[in-house]
């Protein structure tokens, strides 16, 4: 059962083992194809074989699946006559992540200013764990915030039909406890895929726009989507400041060593491939002073990796795994890193943002999928292009010649420092 398969595949993922790769790639290519129900959009998006249109064509499969019943209803906001001043604009936002969790750092700081703006902001928190969430900080600043994370899809839908809701912004999607199928019942007139899943929820009943920008999701993409796409100025991702005065950490303190090039790629396990990795090997082996510093995954995924290593021919002792830490931590180890690696297909969203916040150039592609092109958006919004190669296929060049080029990582440093104030 190809249901059974996916589970497979996504398992392997999980724990770094590439050794049927091909083969699992050809499998949901052909499943695709064939009109397959049951596969995860979520966990296509980190498989270089797939395509954008391959993607989307998933996406759709999925919510004719799930969603097939609730699409067919009517509409739930028609059936509603609104009763408030129609010169306030009502906006929800759905979401699972307002809490220690990136969405949170990117939204936290544009909802806690939304008293500014001439309209109501309500969230509609689906995080089980109320006391995990940021509400105590945003709720004084919006119109209201309710937990709905028990409540049914159609129960929860009701409920934000029953406020008004003018716009539903969806910033979960088919990410960890996302319930998109909210969105199926059409609860508000206007529905928004925005932040949370970067790419189509692949049916236009469930959200008529996505949020981006022409860098993210350039013209030449716009097939990907089943939603309208909306170009925000600037980059989709909204900006990070510092909110307080990093503290000044000495990079033996990580367990990395002072005379070397430290290269950090700190990523979610799942967005590591084979390919990615046969990038930093090959870079590894053009710079023997450098060290990789990457974002500790499972145990069975360290040995793998060190195992990959091995097979490279490069010492596993220039491996050295970040265990994580506070939010402040996390920024002040990035903070002692030369250079950022980004990864692909499936790059950094927020974590790209962190290391131009902190003043880490970074080397990143302009990808084939949105997802892969996140931390391009930021770059080029915050006017250090040069950290994007144009292509998949000159990321290893381009990261040479920046791993190589301290000036030019200097003048980076300094414009991004610059631009905290």
């Amino acid at each position: 059962s190809h249901k059974i398969g996916v589970l497979a595949i996504r398992a392997r993922q999980q724990i770094g083992d590439w050794t049927s790769r091909n083969q699992d790639e050809l499998c949901l290519k052909n499943w695709i194809a064939g009109d397959c129900i049951g596969i995860p959009p979520f966990n296509t998006l980190a498989f270089d074989a797939l395509s954008g249109v391959e993607l989307h064509k998933a996406s759709r499969l999925h919510a004719i699946h799930e969603f097939k019943e609730m699409l067919a209803e009517p509409p739930l906001w028609p059936s509603k006559h609104r009763s408030l001043d129609k010169t306030r604009l009502r906006v929800g936002y759905l979401t699972a992540d307002l809490r220690s969790h990136v969405i949170g750092r990117l939204m936290g700081p544009v909802l806690q200013a939304s008293q500014q703006r001439n309209h109501d902001v309500i969230v509609y928190d689906i995080y089980p764990d109320e006391q995990n969430s940021l509400r105590s900080q945003i709720e004084p600043h919006i119109t209201a915030w309710k937990n709905i994370a028990q409540l049914s899809w159609r129960e929860a839908a009701e409920v934000i039909a029953a406020d008004e809701v003018d716009v539903l912004v969806d910033m979960t999607g088919y990410t960890a406890y996302g319930k998109t199928g909210i969105l199926a019942y059409r609860p508000s007139p206007v529905q928004v895929n925005f932040l949370g899943y970067p790419a189509t929820f692949g049916n236009p009943q469930i959200a008529d726009y996505v949020l981006a920008d022409e860098v993210v999701v350039p013209s030449t993409h716009f097939e990907h989507f089943a939603e309208q796409v909306v170009w925000l100025k600037g980059s989709f991702m909204p900006p990070v400041k510092l909110e307080e005065a990093l503290p000044i950490r000495q990079r033996m303190e990580f367990g990395l060593p002072d005379d070397t090039l430290v290269l950090a790629a700190f990523h979610n396990g799942y967005k590591l491939t084979p390919a990615i990795f046969a990038d930093w090997m090959w870079l590894l082996q053009q710079l023997p002073k450098a060290v990789l510093w990457l974002l500790a995954p499972s145990a069975m995924m360290q040995k793998r990796l060190l195992d990959r290593v091995d097979d490279a021919g490069v010492d596993v002792e220039r491996i050295i795994f970040y265990q994580g830490g506070s939010y402040i931590d996390y920024l002040s180890a990035l903070a002692v890193a030369d250079l950022f690696l980004d990864a692909q297909p499936y790059g950094a969203g927020g974590t790209s943002r962190d290391a131009l916040l902190v003043g880490v150039p970074m080397v990143t592609v302009l990808g084939d999928r949105m997802c892969g092109r996140m931390a391009a958006s930021a770059c080029i919004e915050q006017g250090v292009s040069e950290c994007v190669a144009p292509s998949r296929a000159e990321y290893r060049s381009h990261a040479l010649n920046l791993a190589n080029n301290e000036l030019l990582r200097v003048d980076i440093k300094t414009r991004l420092v610059a631009q905290r104030s």
